[in-house]
Order: structure tokens, then C-alpha cells, then sequence
């Protein structure tokens, strides 16, 4: 956010639920905040006392050459960065030039079971949800996370060795299409009108429930 002042940009006067109007850049950013990270609920967590976990799985010890430069060349170049000020771009070049140097950090990281506190932190900026009106008002704004580019790079990795082993060790229902290989949207309405093609052929009213997760 931007003062007017210096910026055609700038977020407008804000008005709360309570009727309470946030001028100044802080008070817009308090209200903002607000209403984007609302605080959580309280979890139960009683019905894990004396669960028994199964046996863990294992994967690859070592993180290999090729799925670090991938990870690395998987993000635009020119997005904008995190907390760091390291675009992707630099990301691109320290990978293409001296992989060498990102291989024993991220093994490093790997060995330790060691996420950095500096990639969980982020700048979060509010752009205006397309087709909204009323800018005024604090929910016609989405907040987006720039996180620290190296900590996405292996954050990438972790996320990929899961979705590996779910798929290895048959974790995932068969319902379940997205982020998985040898699947897509098609097959899935594919698949969805079979199934309301054979209820209807047995004389049957078909139900779709959908959930968004």
C-alpha cells in the first residue's frame, strides 16, 4: 500500500463491519490484517492420545542434481521476491552456473530435517479482487504471500518427494485427480459423467455433491 499522495494506486479509505473508517497506511494494513488472518479455532487434538502411528515411510536419502534444478527453474523469472529482495532470476543463474552450491545447502537442509525461520517469513500484499466495486471495503481484497525464493525452491522438493511416495505406496483414493499424474480435469468429468450415464440407465436420480477444499 501507498500513500495517495504518491500513487494513483493507493488503497482507498477503508470502513470496517463496526463502522470504523482506517485512513492512514497503518490503520488500512491493522484492518487488512484483520479480516485476512482471522484467528483459528481451537483444534481438538483428544482423539490422538494412544493413537498408534504406522510404520513411516522412507524415500531417497540423497536429493538429486536434476530434481533441484528443476525445482530452481520452476518459478517466472521476474515475480516479484520475499522478505530477501532475491528474485528468481538470481535463483536461475546460481542454478544454471554453481548448482553446486544450492545441492549442499538444500542436502544440508535435507539431512537435518531443517526448515530455515527466514523462509517461513513473507510479505503479504493486497491486490483488489477483480470485478469488486466497492474497494472500501476490506474484503474486496485478496491477500498474496511473497515468500523468500530459495525456501520455495525447497519447499518444492519436500512437496514433490511426497507427492511421489503418496503415489508409490498408494495413499491417495482413486477419486482423487488433481496434482497427480496421468490425470486432469478431462478425466475426471470423464469419469463423472459415466457414472451419472449408469445411475440414470438404472432409473435412478443421480446426487453430486462437490466440496471446495
Amino acid at each position: 500500500m501507498r500513500d495517495k499522495k504518491n500513487s494513483t494506486q493507493s488503497i482507498p479509505i477503508l470502513r470496517g463491519e463496526d463502522g470504523d473508517s482506517a485512513v492512514s497506511l497503518k490503520e488500512k494494513a491493522t484492518l487488512l490484517q484483520r479480516y485476512a488472518f482471522s484467528k483459528p479455532l481451537e483444534v481438538d487434538l483428544s482423539d490422538i492420545v494412544d493413537y498408534r502411528y504406522p510404520k513411516p515411510l522412507e524415500t531417497e536419502d540423497r536429493l538429486s542434481t536434476e530434481e533441484i534444478l528443476a525445482a530452481c527453474l520452476r518459478t517466472k523469472p521476474d515475480k516479484a521476491p520475499g522478505p530477501d529482495g532475491i528474485p528468481n532470476r538470481i535463483i536461475h543463474l546460481l542454478a544454471r552456473n554453481r548448482i553446486l552450491l544450492v545441492e549442499r545447502l538444500f542436502q544440508a537442509y535435507w539431512d537435518l530435517s531443517y526448515h530455515p525461520r527466514t523462509f517461513h517469513q513473507a510479505i503479504t500484499v493486497f491486490i483488489p479482487k477483480e470485478g469488486k466495486k466497492d474497494h472500501s471495503n476490506p474484503s474486496s481484497y485478496r491477500p498474496i504471500a511473497l515468500l523468500n525464493t530459495l525456501g520455495k525452491a525447497l519447499e518444492s522438493i519436500v512437496a514433490n518427494r511426497l507427492k511421489d511416495t503418496s503415489e508409490k505406496s498408494k495413499l491417495l483414493p482413486e477419486s482423487q485427480f488433481r496434482a497427480r499424474p496421468n490425470r486432469s480435469t478431462e478425466t475426471a468429468l470423464f469419469l463423472l459423467r459415466e457414472k451419472i450415464q449408469a445411475i440414470l440407465s438404472l432409473g435412478k436420480i443421480p446426487t453430486l455433491l462437490a466440496l471446495d477444499v
